[in-house]
Parts: C-alpha cells; structure tokens; sequence
C-alpha cells in the first residue's frame, strides 16, 4: 500500500512538471508571435 501512495505522488509530480513544462513552451511559441504582430501591424499602419 505505501508503495503505491508514494507512487501516485510521483505521478502527480510528474504531471505537474509536464503541465509546467507545457505552459513554458507554449509562452516561448506565443510571445515571438505577439512581437512579430505587433511589429506587422505597426509596419502597415
């Protein structure tokens, strides 16, 4: 039984490093995205 507890938390760390991971990654692919908009709509105004 303990074994098992021990783990599902490594489990949910696992997952929540994952999700941080996720969330790191998806921010560093937006952000270049949001600058080059940005740049375009000023460029065409």
């Amino acid at each position: 039984l303990c074994s098992n507890v021990t783990a599902y938390h490594n489990d949910k760390d696992v997952q929540a490093d994952a999700n941080y991971f996720y969330f790191l990654s998806s921010l560093v692919l937006i952000i270049p995205s949001l600058f080059s908009t940005l740049a375009l709509g000023a460029g065409e105004m």
